[in-house]
C-alpha cells in the first residue's frame, strides 16, 4: 500500500449541510505511524473533539470567548482549592493569554501525568480547567485573524485541531527530528500537539518570557490526532521572529531537538472539494459556518479502511 495513495476524506458541518474536503497523505517517516493510530481511533470510536480557531467570520466572537472563560474561571475559583485572580475584561492581551495559561499548566499537570488536584475533581472542575485552555487558545487565535483581517480582507489565520481525547500514542524517535519544518502550506495537516504546555515555536510566538522550562516541551508524543492550516503564512517572517527570540533565550535555532516547526502528514486536494471555489478566503469562509465535523473516511481509491461519524459537538470536555 503505497501511502500517496491514501486519501482522507473529512465532512465538515452537520449532516443535513455539509462540505467534503479532501487530503492525500505525504509519504515520510512519520505518516505511517500516525495512520496507524488514527484508523484506530477511528475504529475503536475514541471520544473526539473538534475544534476550530482564528475562524472569525463564525458566530465564536470575542464576547463569546470571553463569557466562556470567564465561566471556567468562576468554578474553579468557587472550588476553592485554586484561586486565579484575574478575569479577561472588555480588551485581550497575549500576557493575559500567557497568565491563563499558566494556571492550566499547573492545574492540569502533564496529559500522560495527571496532577493530584486534576484527579480528584469533578467533571465540572475538569471541564473548567480544559475550558482555559481551549478558550485561551481560541481568543489567541481570533485577536490574530481579526487584527490581520482589519490590513488585508482576504488574510486568514485559521486552523482546526481534530483531537482523540486521551488516544493510543507513542513517543516520538530522534531520527525523526528532520520532519519538523517551519515550512507549512494553506491546507496543510500536521501532527497535533497533544501535550500540556508550549512548543518553542509557541513561545516565540507569544514572545514569552515568564513561562518556566519544564512547561516549555517540544513534540514528543505521536497520537492520531491532527491538526489542519488555514494560514495565510509569511515563512520567512515567522523564521526571522522565532529565530531572533530563541537567541534572545539562549537556545539555538539550528538544536534539531528543539523539534520548530511541525510535522506534515498529509496535504490539501482542492480539485471539486468546495462549492464556493478554491481561494484560500473562499473555504476559511465555508468552514466558518459549519464549525463541526460529523464524518471522517479513510480510503485507498473506493475502499474505505476507516470511517466514523460524530455526534455534535459539545462546548467543553465532560459537561
Amino acid at each position: 500500500m503505497n501511502l500517496s495513495d491514501i486519501e482522507i476524506h473529512i465532512s465538515f458541518g452537520s449532516k443535513e449541510d455539509s462540505v467534503i474536503h479532501v487530503w492525500n497523505l505525504v509519504d515520510n517517516a512519520v505518516t505511517p505511524f500516525w495512520l496507524k493510530y488514527f484508523t484506530t481511533c477511528l475504529q475503536k470510536q475514541i471520544f473526539f473533539k473538534p475544534r476550530f480557531l482564528g475562524f472569525v467570520d463564525g458566530e465564536r466572537n470575542f464576547e463569546f470567548l470571553r463569557t466562556r472563560l470567564n465561566e471556567c474561571i468562576d468554578i474553579i475559583n468557587n472550588d476553592g482549592r485554586h484561586s486565579i485572580e484575574k478575569k479577561l475584561g472588555k480588551e485581550w492581551n497575549q500576557e493575559f493569554s500567557n497568565f491563563v495559561h499558566h494556571h492550566f499548566e499547573v492545574l492540569m499537570g502533564d496529559e500522560w501525568n495527571k496532577t493530584v488536584y486534576w484527579n480528584e475533581s469533578s467533571d465540572d472542575v475538569k471541564s473548567a480547567v480544559c475550558g482555559l485552555n481551549d478558550y485561551t487558545h481560541e481568543l489567541e487565535a481570533w485577536h490574530r485573524s481579526s487584527e490581520g483581517r482589519k490590513l488585508n480582507p482576504e488574510f486568514t489565520m485559521a486552523h482546526v485541531e481534530g483531537e482523540f481525547f486521551e488516544g493510543p500514542g507513542m513517543d516520538i524517535k530522534d531520527q525523526f527530528h528532520e520532519e519538523f519544518t517551519l515550512d507549512t502550506g494553506f491546507g496543510d495537516m500536521v501532527l497535533h500537539y497533544t501535550q500540556i504546555g508550549k512548543t518553542w515555536v509557541e513561545v516565540c510566538i507569544d514572545q514569552d518570557e515568564d513561562i518556566f522550562d519544564p512547561a516549555i516541551q517540544p513534540l514528543w508524543k505521536l497520537s492520531g490526532s491532527f491538526n489542519i492550516l488555514f494560514n495565510d503564512l509569511d515563512v520567512d517572517d515567522l523564521k526571522n521572529k522565532v529565530f531572533s527570540h530563541l537567541k534572545k533565550l539562549g537556545k539555538d535555532p539550528n538544536d534539531p531537538t528543539l523539534r520548530l516547526g511541525m510535522v506534515p502528514i498529509a496535504r490539501m486536494n482542492n480539485v471539486g472539494s468546495s462549492h464556493l471555489g478554491s481561494s484560500n478566503i473562499d473555504i476559511v469562509k465555508e468552514l466558518s459556518s459549519r464549525q463541526e465535523i460529523w464524518k471522517i473516511e479513510v480510503k485507498n481509491g473506493e475502499k474505505i479502511i476507516a470511517s466514523n461519524e460524530f455526534p455534535p459537538k459539545i462546548e467543553r470536555y465532560f459537561v
